[in-house]
């Protein structure tokens, strides 16, 4: 025989599951990502070029000779 205990959490638990379950939604992502998630494609497909480092120091020294 279960306890009485056992009994109540797993009544929560289930009733915890339906409620998550009916609060799903689908995310909504904003304009501004999309156009960046498509920039990046565009930049992995070599569409847009872009500046590529070896290391963070050369990336550095690379602002460092823009300013």
């Amino acid at each position: 025989m279960k306890s009485l205990k056992s009994t109540i959490c797993v009544r929560v638990d289930k009733n915890d599951k339906e409620l998550a379950r009916n609060q799903i939604k689908q995310p909504v992502l904003s304009q501004e990502l999309l156009e960046a998630l498509e920039e990046g494609e565009d930049i992995l497909n070599g569409k847009i070029k872009s500046k590529k480092y070896h290391s963070v120091e050369e990336l550095i020294q690379d602002l460092d000779n823009e300013v």
